[in-house]
């Protein structure tokens, strides 16, 4: 809490003083943080231990400042506890400065006090960068998670299965985990859908894509499942053995989440039943990878977007750019996909959704200039500049 004491008037006239008190948030002030480390000189090399001592004490610091986050509730401690070495261990271009306040020498034992000062706002990105997410923020993640399409080309000893059995595993598993689904009936009755299978055989999923951004999806799990009954039997039963190679793709921009490959065998007497129980033995295998890799996507603070720009020169793009660093707190990370004529290509990483930062981009001045927006969807945004009147 701070306090602050204003004068009225001049220093020859009775005055008032007004007490104005104000909570300043800690992650904004405490941007100090001290740390302590020892090392043992070892045949004399004092400095070889002091270096280590300071390694110590800083990442002491360092983890002093991060428990901020944890403490304010904007990084979950599960998480953090299993990511903080591999933190401690990273890029450090948070830390703006830092100095020894002491060093004490009680042979053979060296003991260094360090004080680091810290870019709190470039530390919260480097968390989410890690994927340090609150369980409300994850929660809200699997509350806003895109339609979901399945789409698999599924072949039985050389012939098309109109009826894929690993397309019905998959949709089972998501279920489960509260995807909305596209429902496969009616995919399958869309003209493309016969289309996009046969390019799939092709391992191209233009046609996919295409059919999912028909029924409003967002994400395609998607691939191809093989079955062949191999030479092997015993005790009357044939041996049927299959590969399924799975990936999970963003509709809108073709972005490969992603991807695992299984196989699975199964002998039995029935030729039907043999290889619809391979695929799903194999289709389980391969699912149970994708599944775990958009859990660990779900962890991430960001979510990842395109934003398109249309009728943007290099100048425009460069001020965007800087207003989306210092005035967009959505905004994690910027990359700069590409710049042709007047169109720019931008990855964001974003700490909200993309409904939300389309809403405060529409809102936001840029001065000589507004960004309409043209579309949107769970990953992509297009928008296109538009100069305001007098501007050139």
């Amino acid at each position: 809490m701070a306090l602050f004491l204003f004068k009225c008037h001049g220093a020859l006239t009775p005055c008032f003083l007004l007490v104005l008190l104000f909570f300043v948030s800690p992650l904004q002030a405490a941007t100090t943080f001290s740390g302590s480390g020892q090392a043992v000189v070892i045949e004399g090399d004092r400095s070889a231990a002091e270096k280590l001592a300071r390694n110590v004490a800083r990442s002491q610091a360092l983890g002093k400042a991060m428990e901020r986050y944890v403490e304010s509730g904007q990084v979950d401690r599960h998480q953090y506890n299993l990511k903080k070495s591999e933190l401690l261990k990273g890029e450090r271009s948070f830390i703006v400065g830092e100095r020894v306040t002491s060093v004490k020498l009680e042979d053979p034992i060296l003991r260094l006090q360090l004080q680091i000062k810290v870019d709190m706002q470039a530390l919260s990105r480097a968390l989410g960068v890690q994927g340090l997410a609150t369980r409300k923020q994850i929660a809200q993640k699997q509350r806003n998670r895109p339609t979901t399409m399945v789409i698999v080309a599924e072949e039985i000893n050389g012939a098309i299965n109109s009826f894929p059995y690993s397309t019905q595993v998959i949709q089972d598993a998501l279920l489960k985990e509260n995807y909305t689904l596209v429902d496969k009936t009616a995919s399958g009755r869309a003209t493309k859908h016969d289309q996009a299978v046969q390019a799939m055989l092709n391992n191209d999923t233009t046609s996919a894509r295409a059919l999912a951004l028909q029924f409003d999806a967002g994400l395609i799990v998607t691939g191809r499942a093989v079955v062949q009954k191999s030479g092997i039997k015993g005790g009357g039963m044939q041996s049927y053995g299959a590969n399924v190679a799975l990936s999970a793709i963003s509709a809108d921009t073709g972005r490969l989440l992603a991807s695992s490959s299984a196989a699975g065998s199964y002998p039995h007497v029935n030729a039907i039943t043999g290889s619809r129980l391979a695929i799903e033995e194999a289709t389980q295998k391969a699912l149970q990878e994708i599944m775990s890799r958009l859990d660990e996507q779900n962890q991430m603070l960001g979510t990842p977007m395109r934003l398109t720009i249309n009728g943007v020169n290099y100048q425009q793009l460069a001020i965007l750019k800087k207003i989306f660093n210092k005035e967009f707190p959505q905004v994690i990370t910027i990359d700069n996909l590409g710049f042709t004529g007047d169109i720019a290509r931008l990855d964001l990483s974003l700490a909200s959704g993309v409904v939300e930062f389309a809403e405060a981009l529409s809102r936001k001045n840029f001065g000589a200039f507004k960004l309409k927006i043209l579309s949107q969807s769970p990953g992509k945004l297009d928008a296109t500049v538009q100069l305001k009147r007098g501007s050139s």
